[in-house]
This record gives structure tokens, C-alpha cells and sequence, in this order.
């Protein structure tokens, strides 16, 4: 039998090659020719040689998956968002760890026992979130309520995709989970803090506008209240006029046809000078313009507008002449003609 100097023989081929040859005939393979039964037995270490390869390649690729597996798990247990599978209906098939924390519970098969609906804080949520996703095709940070182990709320984000089957069936929900509800408290917070704020201005709009009338009001009783003060003032001011007009002036014409000395006389027009004044606004004027001007000082000016000499005035108001001159100095300076060639009874007649 001449060998073959090709490939040798699959190892399937010669295997049953060998058993078809051997379940033939046992004794016929003491008739093999040596050259023959050399070639076979180096098939068959050949073949001994590859299965030896295929077994370590075998095991090198189990421990690979293995070790590919490990890691996926440790991705899974330690990636800080939920990860889960589902079924169309929200049935839970898969979890990370994080999910199952983010739940308040110990383990997967804790979380697989609850009903799907007891999950959701609110069931109509999750019937919208199956409705979006038809619409849509996928979701991603679709907020809603689950309910934690403790009974208390968590806000979460879920970003879901469908897994279908050749068909195009749905089979699966494969998610990721976000824990949002620090979050939404902040975000409370903040609209809370916004809400007291826009409260505080929109009370202190309502009190300065309180205010604001509270304001018109009082100025609005201020000027009744001015007007009623200037009517009253007039009504006085034309009350005192005519009582002087008539209680007052007809005693004077008679005291004037009486004998009286001269001293007397002047005293009697002073008087009658002087009530004038009242009647009239000039010593009210003289008095707001120069305000600086003594009480004496109004007197001697009003003496010296109505024509009174030095001499008469020091006798009229029992004082030297000397004193009249450092008065009608003091009235000159003081009313800005001190400097002036200025006729100082003209100038206080010009006030009047």
C-alpha cells in the first residue's frame, strides 16, 4: 500500500475506515502490511496530536468565556445605575446589584417576588411609560415614581430599549435605572425658594401700594386741611380788619378832637400807626425777609417809615439819640444798604 504523501485523512474518515476494516475481519489486520499499519498508526497520533489542540483550544475558550462572564457580572454589580430585563407585562427576569439596592432590598430573588405593580408608586405611570415607548421605539430619562422597600418614594430616570425576536415580537425590556430623587428634592427646594420669594414680592407690592394710597390719602386730608387753614386764616385776617375798622378807628377821631399835649398826640398816632401795621402784611414781610432784625429793630424801622426824625423817635421810645443812630446802623446793614447812599425810609417804604 503506497502512502499517501497529501494531507492525512480527516480523522472522522480514518476512524471509520479503521472500524469498517476492523468490524470486517479481525484477523485481517494481522495481514496489513507493516508499511500500511506504520502509515495508519501515524494518522492516528497525528489525529491523537489535533484532538489534544482542539481539547486545549476547547478549554482555553471555556476559560475565557468564564473569565468574559466574571467580568460581565462584576460590570453589572458595580455600575452606579440599575440595570434590569423584563417582560413586556414589567415582569423582572434580570437585575443588577445596584437596582436591587436602589430598592431597598438583599437579593435578586427578593425583588422577583413582588408583583410587577407593586413596584410603581403609581400603575398608570407605567402603563404611560409602555405607551411612549410604542410611540417612540425607545425611551430615555422617562421619570418615574418606584416604591421603595421602606415604602417610600424614589424618583428614577428609565432608559429602555426593546429586544425582539426574528419575528419582530417583543420578548424583552432591557433598561437602565437612574436614581433622580436628590435631584427632584433640589428641585423642589429651588421651586419652593422661588415660590416664597415671588410670595414676599408680590406682599410687599400689595403693602407699597398700601402705602402708596395710605399716602394720597394723607396728602389728600394734608391740602383739605391747608385750604381749611388758609380759608380760616383769611376769614380772620378780614374779622380782626373789621373789628379795628369798627370797634376800634372811631375812638381814635374822637381821642384826636379832645386836648391832648403834643407827647400825647404822638403816642396817639403811634398807636393808631401801629394797629395799622397789624391790619397790613408789612411787618410780616419785613420780619420773614430780614429775620435778623431784632424786635426793637422792626420798631425804629417802622418809626423811621412813617417819617419819624431821630430825636422824636429816642423821645417816643424813652431811649438817647445816640442809641436810634446805632439802631438805624444796625437796620442798614442789616438789610444790605449800609454801603449804599440809599434813603433808608424809602428803601423800608419799598417794602411795604
Amino acid at each position: 500500500m503506497k502512502r499517501n504523501k497529501a494531507k492525512p485523512e480527516k480523522p472522522v474518515k480514518l476512524r471509520k475506515r479503521t472500524e469498517e476494516l476492523l468490524n470486517k475481519n479481525p484477523a485481517a489486520i494481522k495481514k496489513i502490511p507493516p508499511r500500511d499499519m506504520r502509515n495508519l498508526l501515524e494518522d492516528l497520533q497525528i489525529y491523537q496530536i489535533e484532538l489534544e489542540n482542539y481539547s486545549n483550544a476547547l478549554q482555553k475558550a471555556h476559560e475565557n468565556l468564564i473569565e468574559s462572564k466574571e467580568q460581565y457580572r462584576s460590570f453589572l454589580a458595580n455600575i452606579p445605575v440599575g440595570v434590569f430585563r423584563s417582560t413586556p407585562q414589567g415582569k423582572l427576569i434580570a437585575m443588577n446589584l445596584a437596582l436591587i439596592r436602589m430598592l431597598g432590598y438583599e437579593s435578586e430573588e427578593e425583588v422577583l417576588k413582588i408583583p410587577p405593580v407593586n413596584l410603581y408608586v403609581d400603575p398608570a405611570r407605567r402603563k404611560e411609560l409602555m405607551e411612549q415607548l410604542r410611540i417612540k421605539g425607545s425611551l430615555t430619562d422617562f421619570e418615574i415614581k418606584l416604591r421603595h422597600r421602606d415604602g417610600s418614594d424614589i424618583w428614577t430616570a428609565f432608559s429602555i430599549r426593546p429586544v425582539e425576536d426574528d419575528q419582530g415580537n417583543l420578548i424583552y425590556l432591557d433598561g437602565i435605572v437612574r436614581n433622580i430623587t436628590e435631584y427632584k428634592q433640589a428641585e423642589e427646594a429651588l421651586q419652593k425658594a422661588h415660590d416664597e420669594i415671588e410670595r414676599r414680592v408680590e406682599k410687599r407690592t400689595k403693602e407699597s401700594e398700601i402705602k402708596t394710597n395710605s399716602l394720597e390719602e394723607v396728602n389728600t386730608a394734608l391740602k383739605v386741611l391747608l385750604k381749611k387753614r388758609e380759608k380760616d386764616k383769611t376769614e380772620i385776617g378780614n374779622n380782626v380788619l373789621t373789628n379795628v375798622k369798627e370797634l376800634i378807628e372811631p375812638y381814635f377821631e374822637k381821642m384826636k378832637k379832645t386836648e391832648l399835649d403834643d407827647r400825647q398826640k404822638a403816642l396817639l398816632n403811634i398807636i393808631e400807626s401801629n394797629l395799622n401795621e397789624i391790619t397790613t402784611p408789612f411787618t410780616r414781610k419785613i420780619s420773614m425777609k430780614y429775620l435778623d432784625l431784632t424786635p426793637k429793630e422792626i420798631q425804629i424801622a417802622n418809626l423811621i417809615r412813617h417819617g419819624n426824625s431821630t430825636g422824636k423817635i429816642a423821645k417816643l421810645m424813652n431811649i438817647s439819640p445816640r442809641t436810634v443812630d446805632t439802631h438805624r446802623k444796625n437796620i442798614r446793614k442789616k438789610i444790605g444798604i449800609d454801603k449804599k447812599k440809599a434813603n433808608l425810609r424809602s428803601h423800608l417804604s419799598s417794602l411795604y
